[in-house]
């Protein structure tokens, strides 16, 4: 796994734009050579084990509370199955589910080994 870069380049929320043409034509991709999602959006936050993420509530009214530090050990946990059978950088991996917790935690594991979700 590609360890998290922070994006320290996109602060285009310091400046007040007069409009959003001008925000466009000002900004620029800037993304490293190696970069994965993965680790951007969970593993960096996963440190502090307290730090949530998201909060879940199921269609029968039972709610799930998800730290970064869970989603990313749930991801892990998924993305090592997936290697487990076959499932590498570059392929494809549908994910049919609600939009729920683990929902994004499956997204999530797809990232970390490099598929696309």
């Amino acid at each position: 796994m590609v360890l998290a870069q922070r994006l320290e380049e996109y602060h285009f929320y310091d400046k007040e734009w007069d409009d959003y043409n001008e925000l466009r034509e000002n900004f620029e991709w800037n993304v490293p050579e190696k970069f994965n999602i993965a680790s951007y959006i969970c593993d960096r936050w996963a440190e502090k084990r307290g730090r949530v993420a998201i909060f879940g509530e199921e269609s029968d009214g039972t709610e799930s509370v998800y730290t970064f530090w869970r989603s990313q050990k749930e991801a892990n946990k998924l993305a090592n199955y997936f290697e487990s059978v076959g499932v590498k950088k570059g392929d494809r991996v549908g994910v049919c589910l609600n939009q729920r917790p683990v929902t994004l935690v499956a997204h999530i594991a797809c990232w970390k080994i490099g598929a696309v979700s």
